[in-house]
């Protein structure tokens, strides 16, 4: 209930009602910043580790990833807000229980592979998945509710950010990539068409 209270007057209009704009504005935010973080935590992450025990440094190449999981959460709670105000909230729990069990299916299978890579995608992969059936619920109470543009750029974020664990991209291609990411969120912050909804 703290969530809904903080988040309604951030997506409310004038007339209390959701604000697709007000949504679609505050995720783009949400996103462009989250990307250009981790696009500095992929650059300097590295650095940062080398100052910390050496416990720490194997973590270096799962840094980008693992600071995903706000970024999506926050998109998420965002756009359940209207599946809240809809009085459907009693929705919400099933798309937690579905999220676990692809947890559960993605662990079982990835992590016999592929060890701690395997359960950070999957743990990934299933946060992606819980955000992608909010936005969902929240399009089917609110059809002015665009996102097709905002998943690619966070699919595009994620693969990106899980360049590192497969040993394909060395350091220096993965900070020119960063760097990239890094401008490719500022000017999408500044293209606010892309981010329009359909007007009725």
């Amino acid at each position: 209930m703290e969530k809904i209270l903080l988040l309604s007057p951030l997506v409310l209009g004038d007339d209390y009602r959701i604000d697709s704009e007000k949504i679609l504005k505050i995720s783009r935010n949400v996103v462009g910043v989250g990307g250009v973080g981790i696009g500095l935590v992929g650059i300097f992450g590295k650095y940062i580790l080398e100052i910390m025990p050496r416990d720490y440094h194997v973590i270096s190449d799962y840094l980008p990833a693992l600071f995903l999981f706000p970024m999506v959460y926050v998109v998420s709670e965002i756009y359940s807000v209207s599946i809240k105000i809809e009085r459907q909230a009693g929705l919400l729990p099933l798309v937690s229980l579905l999220t676990i069990i692809v947890c559960v299916i993605l662990n079982s299978l990835l992590v016999p592979i592929f060890g701690i890579e395997g359960a950070i995608v999957s743990q990934s992969l299933s946060v992606c998945f819980y955000m992608l059936l909010r936005m969902l619920m929240g399009k089917y109470f609110n059809r002015q509710l665009r996102f097709e543009f905002l998943l690619a750029w966070i699919g595009l974020i994620l693969v990106i950010s899980y360049l590192p664990m497969t040993g394909y991209v060395g350091d220096w291609e993965f900070s020119v990539l960063q760097i990239v990411q890094i401008f490719f969120c500022f000017y999408c912050l500044g293209v606010k068409n892309l981010f329009s909804s359909p007007k009725s």
